[in-house]
Formats: structure tokens, sequence, C-alpha cells
């Protein structure tokens, strides 16, 4: 829906002339002479002339360019209409403020119970897991979600590139970062974090490191084959 704002300018009004604007021919002017030339100074000391003719009527000529400039301005005039004794000259034009937004409720699971929240994460968790495909492998014995490996078997896996959890839920064939992530707040983030994956690989957490793209620091994963670890 288009949004408007309005101008309105109180005209006075000759009583004795009455308060409603005539389109009769001859009828007497709405405006009284004193406020016409209070209000049009320049018209009345200096009435402008047409092409050499008579001077043309001075407030006409005023209130043309008076309502030229509002129109430059975007303003429309609607049309003059009586309040009571008052004439208010009343215009409008498109608003330029921006149509307000619903506001968006903020979460709430951070402010719940810890073990609320836990049980929200794993049927999450849960949830995406049934949607997706069986692993293409079997991860090797004693390995499992939530496995962390020795500092050796993850220095072992230096050389491979670490990318973000994006990346990597991706790489194992998940469709979002939630398995990822509930895995690591439950377990506090711990350096060798395994996150099996369904599709014959893991993701094993790395650590914080600077973004690809110069911002701030993010979490690092390295994804590797399920045959490549060990429990």
């Amino acid at each position: 829906m288009p949004r408007w704002e309005y101008k309105v300018f109180h005209l006075n009004v000759d009583p004795g002339k009455g308060g409603e604007p005539s389109g009769t021919a001859g009828a007497a002017p709405p405006f009284t002479q004193s406020y016409l030339e209070q209000e049009f100074p320049d018209h009345y000391k200096h009435p402008p002339a047409q092409d050499g003719a008579q001077p043309a009527a001075p407030a006409a000529i005023q209130l043309q360019e008076f309502l030229n400039g509002l129109g430059a301005q975007g303003w429309s005039l609607i049309g003059i209409f009586p309040v009571g004794p008052m004439l208010m000259m009343t215009l409008r034009r498109r608003s330029s403020e921006p149509e307000p937004q619903p506001p968006i409720p903020e979460a709430k699971l951070a402010d719940a119970p810890n073990d609320r929240l836990d049980a929200v994460l794993a049927r999450l968790e849960a949830l995406e897991e049934q949607l997706e495909t069986p692993p293409a492998a079997s991860p090797p014995p004693g390995l499992t979600d939530g496995s962390v490996l020795p500092a050796a078997a993850l220095e072992a896996l230096g050389g491979d590139v670490a990318v973000s959890a994006r990346e990597a839920a991706e790489a194992i064939g998940y469709r979002s970062t939630a398995s990822l992530s509930n895995l690591g707040n439950r377990s506090g983030y711990p350096a060798g974090l395994v996150k099996l994956g369904l599709n014959g690989k893991a993701a094993v957490y790395r650590g914080v490191g600077p973004a690809s793209s110069g911002g701030k620091p993010q979490r690092h994963w390295l994804v590797v084959p399920l045959s490549r670890l060990t429990g």
C-alpha cells in the first residue's frame, strides 16, 4: 500500500464573505485583502506584468509560484476544505520514510535450563540424521560421535586442509552445521573431537583459526576418510 505524508495550511478567510470556497463566477474571493498583502508582500509592492500588458493579479501569481514551489518538492494539492470557520489548504506526497518492518523475535533457547537445551539440541540432531542416508562405511572399532583423537593421531592429520564448519558439514553429508555445532557445544570443543559422517568420512575439530576471507576467527575442521581414524 502507498504511504503518504500531508501538509496543511490555514488560510485566513473574511468572515463576512463566507467560509466555503466557491467556483461561481463573480463570487466574492475567500481571502481577505489584509491576509493577501501580509502573505504576498513582494507582489503587492511590485506587481508583475505579463507581456507588457496590465499588471496581473498579484495574488494569483504569488499563489501560483507558491504552489509551483511545493509541487517541485513533490507536494500535490488535494483541495481547500472548510473546517468550521477556518479554511484549510491540504497537500500530500508519497512518504519518503521506509515502511516499518515487523520485529524479529529473538531466540530464547540460551535462557533455558541446560538440561532442556541439551534435550532440544539432541532432538534436532536426531531429526536431521533421520533425514539423511545411512553411513557408507562403518567407523573403526571404538570410534563414535564425540570421540576425541589422541594428540598424536590429530598431529598425524596436520597436513590436511582445515575448512569451516559449513564446508565440513557438507563434505560429510549433512545439509547444515547443526550436527557439528550441537556436538561441539555439548563437548566443549576439544581438539580432536570427531563427528562421524554419512558418506564414509568424518569431521575432526582442529581449533579456532583465521577465516579464509580475512574476517573474524572461526572454528576449523578436518575432513578425512573413516579409514584414517583410530578409536
